[in-house]
């Protein structure tokens, strides 16, 4: 193993799957998490992703809410060496469609895998992921 795979293979994956709308806000529970995580300097060592399963249509329903949509979705990822203070992808004006750099839940995981020191081309190979590419500059500044 390179030096750089044993520093991959150190990484932890750190996954909490919640339902969150827009930024970590303060006194979550979130931020509490991401706070700890920096001052016991995990925050380069651990990778956090907090996703929800669905974005929101961009447009109110009859019932005056918003249901599953697929198309667009938001998600935060840090640690792990990413360099913060970024965003990844936009969708057009009505938040309806990708627009520009989209990712995809397949790049994301592709990323995960390659920073914990799994083989892409051997896990593609296997059935277990499709994509081998992760998310385009995701751990360039």
């Amino acid at each position: 193993m390179s030096e750089s795979d044993h520093i991959r293979a150190r990484h932890t994956l750190t996954y909490y799957h919640t339902e969150f709308t827009g930024c970590v806000g303060n006194g979550s529970t979130q931020e509490s998490m991401l706070r700890r995580s920096s001052q016991r300097c995990l925050s380069q060592t651990s990778l956090v992703l907090m996703t929800g399963d669905f974005g929101r249509t961009p447009k109110i329903n009859n019932n005056k809410g918003r249901d599953h949509w697929p198309n667009v979705f938001s998600y935060l990822i840090t640690g792990g060496g990413i360099p913060g203070g970024r965003v990844i992808g936009a969708s057009d004006g009505d938040a309806a469609y990708p627009a520009d750099n989209p990712v995809t839940p397949e790049n994301t995981l592709a990323s995960v895998f390659d920073m914990v020191g799994l083989d892409l081309h051997q896990l593609h190979a296997a059935g277990v992921v499709d994509d081998t590419h992760g998310v385009p500059g995701l751990f360039s500044g």
